[in-house]
């Protein structure tokens, strides 16, 4: 036999051997991997991060309910959520709490008999100049001129930012940021007051609508109808 073909069967041989080590290197010896026989437990869920819900205020059944505590109608962190988006649009800032709702009566020569509450705001930064540094919304019921007060506003000042208010039996803004308000038998108003007066006030009303509007549109649900 020629000694060529048998150099070849030696060399095949030596080939396939190298093969199989290798494979037997990277497989671990061909044998599967053990399996995992520990008990796991089950993967803890973390709860949620939640705040605490914003309290709010009460509807007032009647008008007696309102006299007795007209600052329950709304809570001042409540409120101050509502107004921070167009007071930042206005002012550049946002607001803080000052202070705790107070109430309010008055009564005036002019026969006015009001029973009401004032929250008080400032802004966070008071230290950015030519802007307001505090808000004060104001909500009073009317037991006499409620009606005069509504139909003198209803009669006045026209264009915007005057004019009917979508909230209540009727309502109408007027000058002074002023919205004034029939809700069944009783008349309210809710005003908005912001220090430092401007020098400039000609467009003041028109710049404070938003607030007044927004601070109403909140408030006025909440107000009594009998």
């Amino acid at each position: 036999m020629s000694q060529k073909p048998i150099h070849r069967l030696v060399v095949a041989l030596a080939a396939a051997t190298l093969v199989l080590v290798s494979t037997v290197a990277c497989t671990g010896g061909g044998k599967p991997a053990p399996k995992d026989t520990r008990t796991r437990g089950p993967v803890p869920v973390l709860p949620p991060i939640s705040t605490p819900p914003v309290p709010v205020g009460r509807a007032a059944a009647t008008a007696a309910d309102f006299d007795r505590d007209p600052c329950a109608v709304a809570t001042s962190e409540e409120l101050r959520l509502t107004l921070n988006e167009p007071f930042h649009i206005l002012a550049g800032n946002v607001l803080v709490l000052q202070g705790r709702p107070a109430t309010a009566t008055g009564r005036a020569p002019s026969e006015t008999d009001t029973v009401g509450c004032g929250f008080g705001f400032i802004a966070e930064d008071t230290d950015t100049a030519e802007t307001y540094h505090s808000v004060v919304v104001r909500v009073a019921r009317w037991r006499t001129g409620g009606a005069a007060l509504l139909s003198g506003c209803q009669s006045g000042a026209k264009g915007a930012p005057y004019g009917r208010v979508p909230v209540g039996d009727e309502a109408c803004l007027g000058p002074g940021s002023v919205v004034t308000v029939r809700s069944g038998v009783h008349y309210f108003t809710i005003a908005t007051v912001l220090t430092p007066v401007r020098a400039d006030r000609s467009d003041e009303d028109t710049d404070l609508a938003p607030l007044v509007r927004t601070a109403a549109t909140l408030i006025v649900p909440r107000l009594p109808r009998a």
